[in-house]
C-alpha cells in the first residue's frame, strides 16, 4: 500500500510570521556568535598578557639567583685567589711550614744570594 500525500494548508502569513522569528533568531545568532568571538579574542589576549607577566617575573627571579649565586662564586673566588697569594708570599719570605721544618732560608734571600754572585761573577758592583 502506498501512502498518499497529506495536503497541508498554510495560511501566507503565518509563513511570513514564521519567516520573520527565523530571520530574527538567525540575527541573534550572529549576534551571538560575534560576541563569542570577541570573548575568544579577549580570553586570549588576557591568557598571553598573564603567560607574558609569569614569563617575566620567572625570568627576573632566575637572573636575581643567577646574580647571587655569581656574586657568591666570585666572593670564594677571590677569597681563594688571596689565600693562594698568601701562601706564596710565605714561601718566598721562608714564613711557610714547610721551610721553616725544614731550615731553609727564605725564597727572598736565595734570590739575592744568586744574583750578587752573579753580579761578582761577571765583575759587577
Amino acid at each position: 500500500m502506498k501512502s498518499q500525500p497529506v495536503k497541508v494548508e498554510v495560511d501566507l502569513s503565518t509563513i511570513e510570521t514564521v519567516c520573520a522569528e527565523l530571520r530574527e533568531l538567525v540575527r541573534e545568532a550572529h549576534g551571538v556568535t560575534g560576541d563569542l568571538r570577541k570573548a575568544v579574542k579577549d580570553a586570549r589576549r588576557t591568557v598571553e598578557s598573564d603567560i607574558a607577566q609569569t614569563m617575566e617575573a620567572e625570568v627576573k627571579r632566575q637572573v636575581a639567583e643567577l646574580g647571587e649565586v655569581t656574586a657568591e662564586a666570585m666572593r670564594n673566588s677571590v677569597a681563594k685567589v688571596g689565600r693562594e697569594f698568601d701562601r706564596l708570599e710565605a714561601i718566598f719570605l721562608g714564613a711557610d711550614p714547610q721551610s721553616k721544618r725544614k731550615g731553609r732560608p727564605p725564597l727572598e734571600d736565595l734570590i739575592r744570594e744568586h744574583l750578587n754572585s752573579t753580579r761578582s761573577q761577571r765583575g759587577d758592583t
